[in-house]
């Protein structure tokens, strides 16, 4: 089977995947809300982020014994079924239990097909090839909003963990039949992320500083996801009083930069641009928008979309520079480096909520969102360090 070939199949896998972590995203925080205060919510997407740490971690001996797709096919029809209490409910424990499980298992599989995805791609086209695999994970992204919405007004929140749970058909029938097996060079060494970490701190030549300011900037959007997905829908509905079905409406517009934008921009950092300027640009409106939606208060739905839609422009520009600009400097066998890159999601959300909830005990929703603007607006330094790939 050609790679061209295996990369469509590995973009519908990416798409039916992201449906499973999407259709939820924006009403967990309101559904746990319905368990546990605004300020442990944090708690439990914390738990989760040091379930993601430590899988990835260890997820290496896996699969060099049993190959990618196999593993991944387990992890599976295990996510399938630690979403039945999120749908039949249950004791306090349980419910929560598996919840953080969950929200585990969708950032471990698409770890897993990012290696996939690395070992039948070229340089040449990386942008490119990232940029549709970029699609297809936000085109889910970007219909999950209103088909929540929709799904909580005719049902209720277990009707939207079922239809999530149902999209992993058709994600394990594509692995089990039109994909071919994967097995990882069983490189000890070059395979140990700590063995990496190590060297990206201790080495000082340009290749090096290159890869860490780019995981920094990497680390910096996953940082600003974390808070944003947690939060905004929170702020929006509690504090704002907009219905989900308005949040859905916002939500989708705010998401179009991600299905517009990424796919040319990848393109044009193949064929005209490097990144690094586009990267400074994404990160400039993104700090910038934020800071806006942070002092604005006003209650109409469409105001709102478009101030999102502001910051998520910048950040569909900022991930996919980031991800070309990293992918270009690595190969299939730097698994630990694509590791290390995904341990960002993780470690991200393990902080990001935790700060967040202690900035939410002594202030308020509108600081939160000041402060993360600032904080993307510093990452225009480390963007302007890197040396471009053109």
């Amino acid at each position: 089977m050609s790679t061209k070939i295996l990369r469509h199949h590995t973009y519908w896998a990416v798409f039916f995947m992201a449906f499973y972590s999407s259709l939820p995203a924006y009403i967990n925080s309101s559904f746990l809300s319905q368990r546990v205060s605004a300020q442990a919510i944090g708690l439990v997407y914390s738990a989760s982020s040091i379930l993601i740490i430590l899988a990835i971690l260890k997820l290496n001996y896996f699969l060099n014994r049993f190959g990618l797709l196999t593993t991944t096919i387990f992890l599976s029809v295990l996510a399938s079924l630690v979403i039945l209490p999120l749908v039949l409910g249950g004791p306090f424990w349980l419910v929560i239990g598996t919840f953080i499980i969950y929200l585990a298992l969708g950032s471990i599989i698409r770890y897993q097909l990012d290696i996939y995805l690395e070992n039948i791609s070229n340089n040449a086209n990386t942008g490119a090839i990232r940029a549709w695999s970029l699609t297809a994970l936000n085109i889910a992204w970007l219909g999950s909003p209103l088909l929540a919405a929709w799904l909580l007004g005719v049902g209720n929140y277990a009707l939207v963990f079922l239809i999530s749970a149902l999209t992993l058909l058709p994600f394990i029938l594509l692995l089990t039949f039109f994909m071919t097996e994967y097995f990882p060079q069983p490189n000890s060494k070059a395979n140990s992320i700590f063995y990496n970490f190590y060297l990206l701190r201790s080495q000082k030549n340009q290749n090096s500083h290159d890869l860490k300011n780019i995981l920094l900037i990497d680390f910096a959007l996953n940082f600003f996801y974390s808070l944003m997905v947690i939060y905004m829908p929170l702020y929006l509905h509690t504090k704002i009083g907009l219905t989900w079905t308005e949040i859905g409406f916002a939500f989708s517009i705010m998401l179009l930069p991600f299905v517009l934008f990424e796919i040319p921009l990848g393109r044009l950092a193949d064929k005209v641009y490097g990144e690094k300027e586009i990267l400074i640009a994404g990160l400039t409106l993104t700090g910038l928008a934020t800071i806006v939606a942070g002092l604005f208060s006003g209650s109409n739905w469409i105001w709102w979309a478009v101030i999102l839609f502001a910051t998520r422009t910048g950040a569909a520009s900022v991930e996919i520079m980031k991800e070309t600009y990293l992918f270009k400097k690595i190969n299939s066998q730097d698994i630990a480096i694509i590791g290390l890159s995904r341990l960002n999601s993780p470690l991200a959300s393990l902080v990001g909520p935790l700060l967040g909830g202690l900035i939410l005990l002594v202030a308020n929703f509108h600081w939160l969102f000041v402060l993360l603007g600032i904080f993307i607006l510093t990452m225009i330094i480390n963007a302007y360090r890197l040396v471009d790939t053109r």
